[in-house]
């Protein structure tokens, strides 16, 4: 098992993660849920009903809109002072969408040389706080292989695998979860806008994120 009693467990990241936390840090009295509704929250409710023992506190660090320049940026105020003893990154999809919803705004776009510098960046950053650091792919709720952003996220997330693998941290790969759960039912059951997860799609995050981490759900 990755995590130990007491451990601080930061999540940095976009929309996804943010999924309307309390702000301005993301923590705090359990019962008035501060992680907001997304696969954050659950990774706590669930490690906190199952594992109550390891007594962990939960930070979510996660900005809607957010891109990789953006958590370079403010790493060492959203992270660093938070002195986390684990924390797991996932970001992206941004960088990707507004290559596509942005096409007209290239200072917006976050081509792939940049999301690896970007991405190179985050890992070590992290790496100087805690030997414990999880990087979550950015993911896309598309069926169709075709799809051009799609195979951005691919590309991405290819990078992110990479990266994961030279620096030694945790990978868990978000696209291979979402093409099982694209067996069985359209895009649009699962995402109105292919970007944003329902709670079946975070429930399918937070046992990747279980299982990478050496959690057991029917603890």
């Amino acid at each position: 098992m990755l995590f130990q009693k007491n451990d601080r467990v930061l999540f940095y990241g976009d929309s996804v993660t943010d999924a309307d936390r309390s702000k301005p840090t993301g923590q705090g009295i359990a019962v008035f849920n501060p992680w907001g509704y997304g696969y954050v929250s659950k990774i706590a409710a669930f490690m906190g009903g199952i594992y109550p023992e390891l007594n962990i506190h939960f930070i979510n660090k996660g900005t809607s809109g957010e891109q990789t320049r953006h958590l370079v940026r403010r790493f060492d105020t959203d992270v660093r002072a938070e002195k986390p003893d684990v924390i797991s990154i996932m970001i992206g999809a941004n960088d990707i969408w507004r290559q596509f919803d942005e096409s007209d705004n290239p200072a917006e776009h976050v081509f792939i040389d940049e999301y690896t510098e970007n991405m190179t960046k985050l890992i070590d950053m992290s790496l100087e706080v805690t030997d414990r650091v999880i990087i979550m792919s950015p993911f896309m709720i598309e069926s169709c292989k075709e799809d051009a952003m799609l195979q951005q996220i691919y590309a991405y997330t290819e990078v992110c695998e990479k990266l994961a693998k030279e620096k030694g941290v945790i990978f868990i790969n978000t696209m291979s979860g979402i093409e099982e759960l694209l067996k069985s039912h359209h895009p649009y059951y699962y995402s109105w806008d292919r970007i944003h997860p329902s709670a079946m799609v975070q429930a399918k995050l937070v046992n990747m994120f279980f299982k990478a981490t050496g959690l057991d759900l029917m603890k």
